[in-house]
């Protein structure tokens, strides 16, 4: 008997996960029976429909194009399907057949231990916008509803939906009738937006984390509406909605730790909410594309998470006319009431000093993860920047185009691997001007006596390796 015929398949399970190559856990399958009885599951827990189009072809009309998609292989050996957790099709794949679109539903209804479905639309933006085609508009929403129909008999507990069309009135229709849902994310850039009007009172038992990527244009008490039946939400992603909005959502939502937004400042000026905030956020993202004074973000920021609670911040495309600089005093502000639980601070929109830099690494002693933006000459001023950062194991550091090239050459290998060894240091991974370095403890063997020691070495992101 082969050995692997004696190793218990619960041993075999927890190291195949670690395999995220598809070919690798093939050839694994392919070793014995027992092994191939283990890796099965894991093999086909993850069912993957794409279309791959040459892009290189002249005749932007008639690309060359491969479908990857499974679906043959089930139908052939349906008990394969009892291991499927995980869907994901796309709507392009009717443009290519019915009989295949068919042979989807088919497949996808006898899924019946699914426990996600993710359905995206993308149009050929080298060929024709979505609106521009009305018949393939329809098509695609016709689509959308066969599988949504498909979708009620099935134990789906999260759904993606990444759409460049519309959604129609019957479409959305059969999509409420869903039930049960602890995950949702809904994107949708043509056609009326869509902010769960008739579906968030029956989802408000379960639903946990929720994305809305199109808000543009929803009246404010429609949205509050909305989301007040969804008292479990623990994450809320949400884009296009007034910011003054945002502050009365928290109000709502006692269960809220994550929340990841846009700062869309309108001209009426919007009340402060009566209620005070409930939500005690743990991480917060805000995203913004320009023309906000600093004192207007930053103040609004503040106000969303006055209790103690951040652990992870990250302001992205943050910029002002004039003047990108991040204020200190938004920095000390921060400090005063999240300085001892804040591990991660992003902000790769608004430019830092590096006295700005010590200040964060100094009033954020938790600090594990730093990323910033530095307009500077001497990108060597970095290593007496974040000495104080004693817990900080990820450090990314990006720089103006005006230094961008110089900073690249004055930091090297040398200079990481000094940041690494310093004492007290746990830092391991460095990112500077597009350049990522990385530090990690490797066994090796002394040629003269066989002993083994340990040797630290740091790599560089074009795979050269220095000692």
């Amino acid at each position: 008997m082969w050995i692997s015929e004696r190793v218990p398949e619960d041993l075999l399970t927890p190291i195949f996960e670690q395999l995220h190559d598809q070919r690798d856990l093939y050839t694994c399958s392919l070793v014995s029976r027992t092994f191939n009885r283990a890796v099965t599951p894991i093999l086909y827990r993850s069912w993957d429909t794409r279309v791959v189009v040459d892009l290189s072809a002249n005749d932007r009309f008639k690309r060359p194009h491969k479908i990857f998609d499974p679906v043959q292989t089930f139908l052939e050996t349906p008990e394969l399907l009892q291991y499927v957790r995980h869907a994901q099709a796309t709507g392009s794949i009717y443009k290519y057949g019915t009989k295949l679109f068919e042979n989807l539903l088919t497949a996808l209804g006898k899924c019946r231990h699914l426990e996600s479905f993710t359905w995206t639309e993308q149009a050929d933006r080298l060929t024709t916008q979505p609106h521009e085609d009305p018949m393939a508009h329809s098509v695609a929403d016709q689509s959308l509803r066969a599988v949504t129909r498909v979708l009620h008999d099935l134990p789906v507990t999260e759904l993606k939906i990444r759409s460049y069309v519309g959604l129609s009135e019957e479409t959305w229709s059969e999509l409420i009738k869903i039930r049960g849902l602890k995950k949702l994310s809904l994107w949708c850039m043509e056609g009326q937006p869509r902010v769960l009007q008739g579906w968030s009172e029956t989802l408000g038992n379960t639903l946990t984390h929720l994305e809305l990527g199109r808000c543009n244009g929803v009246p404010p008490t429609v949205l509050l509406s909305v989301l007040s039946h969804l008292g479990q939400l623990r994450s809320l992603s949400i884009r296009g909605a007034p910011s003054t909005v945002i502050p009365h959502i928290l109000t709502l939502l006692p269960h809220l730790r994550f929340l990841d937004t846009d700062y869309n400042p309108s001209i009426a000026k919007g009340r402060p909410p009566e209620q005070p905030l409930i939500s005690k956020l743990q991480g917060l993202t805000v995203r913004t594309t320009g023309g906000a004074e600093p004192h207007n973000i930053t103040g609004w920021i503040k106000n969303l998470v006055p209790y103690p609670s951040l652990e992870s911040f990250k302001l992205l495309g943050f910029s002002v006319h004039g003047d990108n600089d991040l204020p200190r005093r938004f920095v000390l502000d921060m400090a005063q009431t999240h300085g001892q639980l804040l591990k991660q601070f992003h902000v790769t929109g608004a430019s830092l000093l590096w006295p700005d830099v010590q200040c964060v690494c100094a009033m954020f002693p938790m600090i594990e993860d730093l990323s910033v933006l530095i307009f500077t000459n001497d990108i060597t001023l970095i290593n007496e920047a974040v000495i104080e950062a004693k817990n900080l194991r990820t450090l990314r550091v990006e720089v103006g185009m005006a230094s961008w090239k110089a900073s690249r050459n004055k930091f090297s290998v040398e200079e990481a691997r000094e940041m690494m060894m310093r004492e007290g240091s746990k830092l391991r991974e460095i990112r500077v001007a597009g350049i990522s370095y990385k530090g990690r403890w490797v066994p090796v063997v002394n040629p003269e006596n066989g002993t083994t020691y340990g040797e630290f070495m740091v790599s560089q992101d074009d795979g050269e390796r220095n000692q």
